[in-house]
């Protein structure tokens, strides 16, 4: 697994403000697994691959496997990538109904072939996502916030 300029600073970050407990797992000297967690329940998990299960029922995810899961209760945000092997279209009409039926506004969409980008908000929080073609898959970057 090849890490982000972008997975590191936000697990730079997180460490910055956590830092009591630290779990590194190097499974074949290529795949690695991290997870930090910290004071008021914020965390990070990077290229765990595993399911996102503590995430607002409300708010659509798209099934695939987390690169990276970084949550910070203290301030209610959490900061979710994801892989998908399917097409970027698909992936980008299930987020564009699933905000729509689970009553999310859509603030904004745009997109390209290569990239799509959706905001939406509902009662005091924001979506913003990010659905981008990348080496052969699908890169979704989620970020969910207070306003």
């Amino acid at each position: 697994m090849v890490m982000s300029k972008f997975v590191l600073a936000a697990a730079l970050t997180v460490l910055w403000g956590c830092g009591s407990t630290k779990t590194v797992t190097i499974r074949d000297g290529s795949d690695a697994t991290i997870h930090v967690s910290g004071k008021d329940g914020a965390s990070v998990d990077i290229g765990s691959g595993k399911t996102i299960a503590d995430y607002p029922a409300d708010t659509p995810l798209y099934p695939g496997k987390s690169t990276l899961d970084v949550k910070s209760e203290k301030k209610h945000s959490r900061v979710v990538t994801l892989e998908s092997p399917d097409p970027i279209e698909k992936v980008s009409e299930f987020y564009k109904s699933g905000f729509e039926k689970n009553g999310w506004k859509l603030e904004s969409t745009v997109g390209t072939p290569q990239v799509t980008i959706f905001t939406a908000t509902k009662d005091t929080r924001k979506a913003a996502i990010t659905i981008s073609n990348a080496d052969g898959h699908v890169s979704i970057s989620q970020t969910l916030s207070e306003k």
